[in-house]
């Protein structure tokens, strides 16, 4: 997970406002403002290596989601590939 986590911080864009936290054996990418939260990656450690947890909001519109896909979704496919 650690490394899959480092190459996902490596090549993905981020927006600003950006949070990431690990802690001992998961890392977690966030964006939200205040309350407000639009994006969630968390990646954990998995049998044959890690695997991610993504959690979009659901009010987000078609542009945002094909961002997220191009700029976070896709760099965290590669990361994940063994």
């Amino acid at each position: 997970a650690t490394r899959a986590a480092a190459c996902f911080e490596e090549q993905g864009r981020f927006l600003p406002l950006s949070e990431f936290s690990r802690d001992g054996r998961s890392f977690t990418y966030r964006l939200r403002v205040s309350d407000l939260w639009f994006e969630q990656v968390r990646i954990v450690p998995a049998d044959a290596g890690s695997r991610a947890e993504i959690r979009l909001a659901s009010n987000l519109d078609a542009r945002w989601r094909a961002q997220f896909e191009a700029d976070r979704l896709q760099p965290l496919r590669r990361c994940l590939a063994p």
